[in-house]
């Protein structure tokens, strides 16, 4: 609860979120899922995001990822950035992290 940096807007947000990790031999699933209730000046602003990920271990400090997640934004929300309010944006991601 708040206000915007003008300290025009009233805020009222609510965020959950639950997560797990499985491991599977040499890696782990991941999964996730998160709500965020946005009580904004009315409209419905609210969002959900479900998130799965994989991570595979190449070595002590070296693994393999990858992530795909997705935004359930209602009409007047813009959660994760989308072009205009109401769009549901999704990101895929693959990579390698080494620890020094």
């Amino acid at each position: 609860k708040g206000e915007t940096a003008l300290g025009v807007t009233n805020l009222d947000r609510d965020d959950a979120m639950l997560g797990v990790s499985a491991p599977i031999g040499a890696g782990t699933i991941l999964a996730s899922y998160i709500r965020r209730n946005d009580d904004i000046g009315g409209g419905t602003r609210d969002a959900d995001q479900w998130a799965i990920g994989y991570t595979h271990a190449l070595s002590k400090r070296t693994n393999l990822y990858t992530s795909y997640a997705r935004i359930k934004n209602d009409a007047a929300a813009t959660v994760g950035s989308p072009a205009a309010a109401g769009l549901d944006p999704s990101i895929f991601n693959v990579g390698v992290r080494h620890r020094f």
